[in-house]
């Protein structure tokens, strides 16, 4: 896949959700043409608690996938 610029790939269309560690997004890809959601992750967590969100997102992700 060509370079894409990651500023410009992503089309926000809506706010899907937000707590204290992170926002999702749904947004379109342009490249691909399909929707996704985007996790933007708020700073300031301790390395636990990052730890912590990335093992959730991942297990999210995983299970997504596996629809």
């Amino acid at each position: 896949m060509a370079d894409v610029d990651q500023a410009t790939r992503y089309r926000r269309v809506k706010r899907l959700g937000a707590g204290g560690m992170a926002t999702v997004t749904l947004a379109e890809d342009t490249v691909l043409g399909r929707f996704v959601a985007l996790k933007r992750v708020h700073g300031g967590g301790n390395d636990r608690e990052m730890l912590r969100l990335r093992r959730s997102t991942m297990s999210t992700v995983t299970r997504l996938v596996c629809i």
